[in-house]
């Protein structure tokens, strides 16, 4: 028979299956620590217990496996790494009975990025996407696939010591086409740059970088000539010569070039936004009250 509609809504929705989760954990966690207060002065140390601490005590114990180096360690040693175990155990628990972790700023945010670490770990496991809405996440975040216009070009660069910069500048690029110079002829010319020589497959930005917007602007508004040298072109730097060889225009891959990134982002999304909404439902589960003083425009609590 098919399920009631609350139900079958419930066995489809992400986010009830990442809360359901969580809320296990939780209520896991608290029935632990209920039937551990009985005996909560008693420490029973046990071979997991001892191995779980030899794993966060690498330092001391490096090498795997751990069972098997438990077992090859002389008494004394066993002993030391219980008697370790114990103390670390002890003022665990006394530090809990006597508050610390509320007391200290650095305990507390401890304790905040586990129960982080559980959800995300839950939501990380409970988070899945169908093909349709990797699709929709492709078409609402088109843009932000979108790759930039590349250029890769040559220079030949004349520092800008004195006004006659330019003039060696033009009559150097009439030499350069005139002899037809080719790419890799631009290290014969003109003065050492500052950056590089040849630039192959980069973006406005990087250009920016090196020689500022105007000579960027310049270089993207060239045609990608066989051959032709062009320029004078400024910079805060002085004149350059340039011969690009290639240019692509910007351009935003289909989903299908692209789909595992996209699905990757897709995923970290969804996930972020369940954590998110689990955090949401944690502190509304909470009743707040705050101080008029703080802000006076506050509801009261319960309204």
């Amino acid at each position: 028979m098919p399920l009631p509609r609350p139900a079958a809504f419930i066995l489809r929705d992400p986010l009830a299956h990442f809360l359901l989760a969580a809320a296990a954990l939780f209520v896991l966690h608290s029935a632990v620590t209920r039937e551990a207060a009985p005996n909560a002065n008693r420490i029973e140390v046990t071979r997991a217990d001892i191995l779980t601490y030899m794993q966060n005590s690498a330092r001391a114990y490096a090498g795997e496996p751990f069972e098997t180096l438990l077992d090859e360690l002389p008494d004394a040693e066993r002993r030391r790494l219980i008697d370790g175990y114990v103390r670390e155990e002890a003022l665990y628990r006394r530090a809990k009975a006597l508050d610390l972790d509320k007391e200290n700023y650095a305990a507390r945010l401890r304790l905040v990025k586990q129960l982080e670490f559980i959800l995300q770990s839950t939501a990380q496991a409970n988070a899945s996407l169908s093909e349709s809405e990797v699709d929709a996440f492709y078409n609402d975040y088109k843009s932000d696939f979108a790759e930039p216009a590349l250029v890769t070009f040559s220079q030949v660069y004349f520092a800008a010591r004195d006004e006659t910069a330019r003039q060696r500048a033009e009559e150097t690029l009439a030499r350069l086409n005139a002899e037809a110079a080719p790419f890799d002829a631009a290290t014969a010319y003109g003065d050492r740059p500052l950056y590089h020589q040849f630039y192959a497959r980069r973006d406005r930005t990087y250009i920016a970088s090196h020689f500022g917007d105007d000579f960027a602007d310049a270089v993207f508004s060239f045609p990608a000539k066989n051959g032709r040298w062009q320029g004078p072109v400024r910079s805060a730097r002085g004149w350059h010569l340039v011969q690009l060889t290639a240019k692509t225009e910007t351009r935003t891959p289909e989903l299908d070039e692209i789909r595992a990134e996209v699905e990757d982002r897709a995923l970290a999304a969804r996930q972020a936004s369940l954590v998110n909404d689990a955090i949401t439902s944690i502190a509304a589960s909470f009743e707040v009250t705050v101080d008029e003083a703080l802000d006076p425009a506050a509801p009261e609590p319960g309204s």
